[in-house]
């Protein structure tokens, strides 16, 4: 069966044979070294198929059983099947079965989306039987090599990218932006910390890491030139740009673009920003990036920008001032129009006003679009199917001295002007603060949407990324028979987005085309063609 590799890892990671509770075997080589601890599993019970055996060590359950098991539950020796986090499920990138070690620089944690597969609680020791072991055993000796299994992804799965070793684990604020060709994250700049509390203080940096989503691994780029803090990042062909960005403190901005290769790992310099501002924010459609206000020594500001990545030599040009003077508000682009959301107008002014640029002819900004039903700093937000979506991000009361960190997310659909938003409540993950709410949200997380996480957002630690998933994927029910075949086992009725699959035919019978889903659509070119007859024996 062929599925796509970005929905899932390999199933097998370590089987244990032990009487000694939490011991862990190394991971297996290959098929033949998995194929021999099977059978010395097995050869603990001399029938090889006795599911149960008499405890003869009552006197000590701890040395007779792992966990919780008492006396009386059968099974002398036992086989389990332990990988070095969770269950099988947890490298398939898509449920969430606990917490544990970091695997690859991956860590899992939230909730399980292989629930019909899986019932045991992913807070405690999964056991196997020997039948599920041999089942699983022989799964792993008779599928292909590189084979790969699709589960679909559910709202509050999470997943966390620890930083390679060459990076200083005090790194926070690093800015992100996603790669949607290749499912990849890039982090660049942010500062020094020891809590994200203390970001005005720390130093700021130049690391850059690459976050592969599929593969649950992270590694080192080359360095961005200048240590910025607060830069906007976007990505246009194979090339991500960072523009903007305080050197050492938001008053001290820089009005710097920077290029980086993703395929020669190299730096260069872009046509630099009108004017040195700090948190900027910039979204892109197509290959027009659109900046638009900023901050800089207690002054807001509502100047707007566009860059046109497409053209022979590029060059900023001046578009229409906003409305309002702003910072730290959300700005989105969708069909040809760039929204800029909410925010902060000025010291203790938290916006909601809505303000929607055409950029086929960019006259004015307008602001006739429905305000947003609360008012919020630093939301975070998007574009995906035909909606804008303002997640999280922070509210103010009491005069603005107590800031809260809202755990819902607006959408609306992406047409001028915007006709009315909706809240629904979310799960944001811990995402509590203090005095930094509204610049912690502003330089540390992004939303965008995976093929892989669905509707995403960001958050970190001082040595990781973590991704949280807002809405899921879509999925599409490819178990419909076909002719002369049958959907076969990797063709479910919830095929992961983006997923592919394959049906089997009957003998005499042979297939072409696959089954894949598609943003949500079925997309079936599988069909069970008859053979052709031989004629050609002499008579």
């Amino acid at each position: 069966m062929s599925i796509s590799r970005s929905r899932a890892l390999t199933v097998f990671s370590g089987v244990q044979c032990s009487r000694t509770p939490g011991a862990l075997a190394a991971a297996f080589a290959d098929k033949t070294a998995l194929k021999t601890a099977v059978l010395n599993c097995l050869g603990a019970v001399a029938s090889g198929a006795n599911l149960y055996a008499t405890d003869t060590n009552c006197a000590n359950p701890s040395s007779a059983r792992s966990g919780t098991a008492g006396c009386d539950d059968p099974g002398t020796s036992r086989c389990e099947y332990r990988p070095e986090i969770s269950p099988p499920a947890a490298h398939d990138l898509q449920g969430s079965l606990g917490d544990g070690q970091s695997v690859g620089g991956f860590r899992r944690s939230g909730r399980s989306s292989v629930s019909a597969f899986l019932s045991a609680s992913s807070r405690h020791r999964l056991r196997w039987t020997r039948v599920s072991l041999v089942v699983l055993a022989l799964l792993a000796l008779i599928v292909a090599p590189g084979t790969i299994f699709a589960v679909a992804v559910q709202p509050g799965d999470t997943r966390e990218f620890t930083f390679p070793s060459a990076i200083d684990h005090v790194w926070c604020a690093f800015t992100k932006v996603h790669i949607p060709d290749q499912e990849l994250v890039f982090l660049s700049g942010g500062f020094e910390c020891t809590s994200i509390e203390t970001y005005s203080s720390g130093g700021r940096k130049k690391h850059a890491v690459i976050v592969d989503i599929a593969a649950g691994t992270s590694r080192v780029a080359a360095d961005k030139p200048t240590a910025t803090a607060f830069h906007q990042a976007l990505f246009y062909d194979g090339k991500v740009y960072t523009v903007t960005g305080d050197i050492n403190h938001v008053d001290n901005p820089t009005d710097a673009v920077e290029i980086y290769d993703l395929a020669t790992d190299t730096w260069s310099a872009g046509p630099s920003y009108p004017l040195a501002l700090s948190t900027v924010q910039c979204a892109i459609h197509q290959s027009v990036i659109v900046c638009a206000g900023g901050y800089k020594s207690n002054a807001f500001y509502a100047y707007a920008y566009k860059l046109n990545l497409a053209s022979s030599n590029p060059a900023w040009e001046r578009l229409p001032n906003l409305l309002d003077s702003r910072t730290l508000h959300g700005i989105a682009a969708a069909n040809g129009y760039f929204y800029v959301i909410a925010g902060y107008c000025s010291h203790s002014c938290y916006a909601s006003t809505v303000e929607v640029l055409d950029v086929n002819n960019p006259t004015s900004w307008l602001s006739t679009s429905e305000n947003t039903p609360d008012a919020r700093l630093t939301p975070l937000c998007t574009s995906t199917s035909g909606k804008i979506y303002c997640i999280g991000g922070v509210t103010a009361s009491g005069g603005f001295t107590t800031r809260t960190v809202e755990h819902s997310y607006l959408v609306a659909d992406a047409v001028n002007p915007i006709i009315s938003w909706t809240t629904v409540n979310t799960d944001m993950g811990t995402r509590g603060c203090i005095s930094y709410c509204d610049n912690i949200f502003n330089s540390a997380d992004t939303a965008f949407y995976s093929s892989i996480t669905g509707l995403t957002v960001t958050s970190f630690t001082s040595s990781s990324l973590v991704l949280r998933t807002i809405i899921a994927p879509p999925v599409c029910d490819a178990s419909e028979a076909i002719d002369n075949g049958a959907p076969g086992s990797g063709c479910t009725s919830t095929l992961a987005d983006g997923a592919s699959c394959t049906p089997t035919c009957n003998s005499g019978y042979t297939l072409s085309g696959t089954r894949s889903c598609t943003d949500g659509t079925l997309i079936d070119t599988a069909v069970c063609n008859a053979n052709p007859c031989d004629a050609s024996d002499a008579i």
